[in-house]
């Protein structure tokens, strides 16, 4: 090897050191500086599984919260989402998770209407609408309108023995912080709840 051959092969070893530690750089700067999320977690009474509530965009402005189910029997126990936006600005608010006695079912609790701010110009109730089944290893998603949902989810809780005094409530999610690598591990999904909506411009009795 020449002596030029060497001088470039040493230039291409510190190039690719320079930019392994740039990119390490970046990953520890993403993770700390720029993820804004917080999870909470509930653990099924009957050791079933586990609730996260993740919460995004953490701010006094308003806050994001998504519902996950880990199911040991489905998917490895992996983070799935089963419910959410509830927006502390929008027109579904989160109010509260809730175990059912038995420690099998999990739902959450809304407050529904026309948003303004972080409350409403047209209150239209609270309503059970995101709930998981540990046992039947499902997401509950009966009835084609909130109400008949609400109804569902309620009926099943009530097989299960009522709702226990596990809850957790959307002003005491606070949860862990999350770095950008860990959020990462949990894909959410924007569900579309205007279907369930009884008029065009929202929900109403």
């Amino acid at each position: 090897m020449t002596l030029q051959h060497k001088v470039v092969f040493c230039l291409c070893v510190i190039l690719a050191g320079v930019g392994y530690t740039g990119y390490r750089f970046g990953r520890v700067a993403e993770d700390y500086l720029f993820s804004s999320a917080l999870l909470a977690e509930s653990k099924s009474p009957a050791n079933l599984g586990t609730a996260d509530f993740l919460v995004d965009g953490v701010s006094f402005a308003g806050n994001t919260t998504y519902f996950f189910a880990r199911d040991p029997a489905q998917s490895a126990g992996k983070p799935v989402c089963i419910g959410g936006p509830y927006g502390s600005d929008g027109a579904i608010k989160m109010q509260e998770a809730v175990w059912s006695k038995d420690g099998s079912v999990i739902a959450v609790r809304v407050k529904v209407g026309a948003p303004a701010g972080h409350g409403f110009s047209r209150y239209d109730g609270e309503f059970w609408i995101d709930a998981y089944d540990f046992r039947a290893h499902r997401n509950i998603v009966d009835g084609a309108k909130l109400s008949a949902r609400s109804q569902a989810i309620a009926r099943l809780i009530k097989r299960r023995g009522g709702a226990s005094a596990k809850i957790l409530s959307a002003s005491s999610v606070v949860g862990k912080s999350l770095s950008a690598s860990e959020r990462r591990a949990y894909d959410t999904i924007d569900k579309d709840y205007r279907s369930l909506y009884d008029a065009a411009d929202g929900i109403k009795k």
